[in-house]
Parts: C-alpha cells; sequence; structure tokens
C-alpha cells in the first residue's frame, strides 16, 4: 500500500507476486515425533505458523518479529491509508 501511493509509473511486465502460505501441521510432522508437536502446540497456536518464525529458536526474537509485523503492517499501512486515528482501539480489537 506504501509503494501504491510513492510510485508514479507501473509495474507492467516487472511484477512477479509469490504468495507464501503458512506452514501446516503435516509438514511439521515430517519432521518432529507427537511429543515434540504436543510441546510446541501452545507456541503455534501463539504465534501462528509464519513461515520466518522456523528461524528464530528464542522465543524473544519470534515476539519482536510479530510485533514488528503490527508495527509495520497494521500502524503503518492500514492505518496511515485509512486515516484511522484511534491506533488503541485497533490494539483492542487484536487481542480480542
Amino acid at each position: 500500500m506504501d509503494l501504491n501511493n510513492n510510485l508514479g509509473e507501473p509495474l507492467l511486465g516487472r511484477k512477479n507476486t509469490m504468495y507464501l502460505f503458512p506452514i501446516a501441521q503435516m509438514e511439521y510432522s515430517q519432521y518432529e515425533n507427537y511429543k515434540q508437536t504436543t510441546e510446541k502446540i501452545e507456541e503455534r497456536l501463539l504465534c501462528g505458523s509464519y513461515p520466518e518464525l522456523i528461524q528464530y529458536p528464542d522465543w524473544q526474537d519470534k515476539k519482536e518479529y510479530l510485533y514488528e509485523i503490527i508495527n509495520s503492517y497494521l500502524l503503518k499501512d492500514i492505518l496511515v491509508f485509512e486515516r484511522i486515528k484511534h491506533t488503541d482501539k485497533i490494539y483492542d480489537l487484536l487481542r480480542l
């Protein structure tokens, strides 16, 4: 969205869209057993299945990555793009 406002020319012929879907539980089962899966289920429920999070072994690093997503996508793009002024209400909505 931010690029949309700053670009003055179309990306015709120079755009390649890639869709990276969350990691499915079946993909995890190829690399871990049932016990490992049950130990990590709470973390996966809290963090989601972002592929990027696999590289972070520490909980704090994962937390920082998720906060970065919130700050860059929600606050910068969505709130600015839609001119929403009450960011605390968006945070409350996220917590719900």
